[in-house]
């Protein structure tokens, strides 16, 4: 697997999960540790995530923002139901003429 293949994985774990261990990425990535925590040490130094003891989590400003699609899935049922009840303000009062 390719060097940037591999951030794609671990990164796109890390938002879905929040946290991976070393192990769970050595498996699923099929590369040894020593190229899991080299790779983990690269995605630190961009700031994309933080090592911890036996894996890494996800670093508060990423997750915090959203991707545009992520954000688009979010609340949809909410979204749908505010659209609907939306009338713009001079339709909401009834005019009865005579």
């Amino acid at each position: 697997m390719l060097n940037a293949d591999r951030h794609n994985l671990i990164i796109d774990l890390l938002k879905r999960r929040g946290s991976v261990k070393l192990k769970d990425l050595t498996e699923l990535v099929d590369s040894s540790e020593s190229t899991i925590r080299r790779d983990l040490a690269e995605l630190e130094e961009k700031g994309l995530l933080k090592r911890v003891h036996g894996g890494a989590i996800l670093t508060q400003a990423r997750t915090i923002e959203m991707s545009m699609m992520e954000k688009s899935f979010k609340n949809v049922q909410r979204k749908k139901k505010r659209l609907r009840n939306w009338r713009p303000r001079w339709l909401r009062t009834e005019i009865v003429f005579t």
